[in-house]
């Protein structure tokens, strides 16, 4: 499970993964700000806590309290110097107290902060009593969770005056397998409570929960076809789509695929036309690929929400004949 964040890169050179992480990087800005994210940056899920000896603040936020399906949560770590000076820190690797929060070889940064995903709800009174093995390892890593780290940061960490840096992003729609497995079969989010704990080399930790309801906010009523009259451009398919979520979409657009062509449904929704809870809307396309009544295909809905959040899922779905 856990192993000192020092020996979690393994075999991987320093520099392929500078080399790798150098565009990403480049794309963070250093920040100015205090550490109360939820009132500067107006995220819904966050929370931090100061080391006053130290003068840093550990911060984690999430973009989500609650997920359904099609949506993906989105995990960032920032450590921020308090002080107005420069803030040459000494490594602690002070991971000893925070050991849960580990250093998997999936989810792993050989970083100054990190973060572990629990199924269930814990906190700082009753987290340390799992076992090493219950977090769940994220699926599918790729380098972008790992911000690169300019500078010594192995034996002292600069932070400038009143920098912020980000010392873990990950997101995920909710893949995950057994911790430390090797195994490609990964699952989805079951409905529920998950619990995020963040920390850092100096022994800090944040905890946050979000919840996954498991459902969508689009229900897909039908999809028919073939639609008379069939021409040589082939069949016309109807797609009729529900909005069983708590508020207005403003964009809706779903894509079949009937390998080995896909077909595009735009829905006429839009912010000044949008498609209100409770509602249906219907669409065709003019298909021309063979495909069978009664049989099943992937259908993969995008949206979004008027307060502006974006879903996207893909499900099973069988073409029925028009009655």
């Amino acid at each position: 499970m856990s192993s000192l964040p020092k020996l979690a890169i393994g075999f991987v050179p320093l520099l392929v993964i500078a080399l790798l992480f150098g565009a990403y990087v480049s794309l963070i800005p250093t920040t100015t700000r205090s550490a109360n994210l939820t009132q500067n940056y107006n995220f819904p899920n966050a929370a931090g806590t100061t080391n006053d000896s130290l003068g840093l603040t550990l911060s984690l936020v999430l973009n989500y309290t609650s997920l359904f399906k099609g949506q993906a949560i989105n995990i960032t770590v920032y450590v921020t110097n308090e002080r107005s000076t420069l803030n040459n820190i000494s490594d602690a690797s002070n991971w000893s107290e925070i050991w849960f929060i580990g250093w998997g070889m999936i989810d792993s940064c050989n970083s100054f902060a990190n973060a572990e995903v629990f199924q269930g709800y814990y906190t700082q009174s009753n987290i340390s009593n799992l076992q090493p093995g219950s977090e769940l390892q994220l699926a599918k890593p790729t380098f972008l969770e790992c911000p690169a780290l300019s500078g010594p940061w192995f034996t002292y960490f600069p932070f400038q005056s009143n920098e912020t840096r980000v010392g873990y992003q990950y997101s995920t729609a909710g893949n995950y397998g057994p911790a430390n497995s090797s195994t490609s079969t990964f699952t989805l989010f079951s409905p529920g409570v998950y619990t995020v704990a963040a920390g850092d080399e100096w022994g800090q930790m944040v905890i946050l929960h979000f919840e996954f309801s498991g459902k969508s906010p689009v229900e897909v009523v039908s999809v028919t076809g073939p639609i008379p009259p069939i021409t040589p451009a082939g069949a016309t398919i109807a797609i009729t789509l529900k909005n069983v979520g708590g508020l207005p979409m403003i964009s809706l657009n779903a894509t079949l695929n009937l390998s080995p062509f896909s077909y595009s449904f735009i829905f006429d929704v839009n912010s000044s036309n949008p498609l209100l809870a409770g509602n249906s809307i219907n669409t065709t396309q003019i298909g021309g690929a063979s495909y069978y009544a009664g049989n099943s295909y992937p259908l993969t809905v995008t949206g979004m929400l008027s307060n502006g959040v974006s879903f996207s899922f893909t499900e099973q779905v069988m073409i029925v004949q028009p009655s």
